[in-house]
């Protein structure tokens, strides 16, 4: 099982570094937009989509990372007060009631979305847009497979916790 965790959190981490590589690009495009809209009196939409484009994916992608972190928003005032045996009861439990079929649900209903959209070829609908809007759709299925990813390390590492093994589960352990 610590396998398959350690595989699935090396997955989740490398997208987490590229979301977090990606929001230095989007940085960069803020800046060059700033500098060339409010300077040189000059504006591009295919700057301006690709600043919502990164921005997208940084979200997306970031999601599992931030799961795997134990980042997302929660109740903390009483989850944080509990065992390490009853937290990962409540992260067993969210895994299964919550955020697998959740995730399904969203995998499931953009699937004819993105598939249109690339039988389509479609692109920006703004003259001077950028081409290929398809590639970032199809990323909304593909972040939240990475979200099952994780939910699978976070089950098993609830499930080893329950078993005993407590060491996902301490104050300086991040899932």
């Amino acid at each position: 099982m610590k396998t398959i965790i350690n595989i699935c959190d090396k997955i989740t981490g490398f997208f987490g570094y590229i979301a977090a590589w990606l929001t230095s690009a989007l940085v960069l495009v803020i800046i060059y937009d700033v500098f060339t809209r409010y300077l040189l009196n000059s504006s591009k939409i295919w700057i301006q989509e690709l600043e919502w484009h990164i921005f997208a994916l940084v979200i997306l992608f970031g999601s599992a990372y931030t799961l795997r972190q134990n980042g997302h928003v929660r109740v903390d005032i009483i989850y944080s007060k509990l065992s390490p045996r009853k937290r990962a009861l409540i992260d067993l439990m969210g895994v299964i009631i919550l955020l697998i079929p959740f995730s399904i649900f969203i995998i499931y209903t953009s699937k004819d979305f993105v598939i249109s959209s690339w039988q389509f070829g479609e692109g920006s609908p703004d003259p001077g847009g950028l081409p290929a809007r398809y590639l970032l759709k199809a990323m909304i299925p593909f972040c939240f497979i990475l979200m099952i990813n994780q939910g699978i390390s976070m089950f098993l590492k609830a499930l080893l916790t329950l078993k005993g093994d407590t060491s996902y589960y301490t104050e300086k352990t991040k899932h």
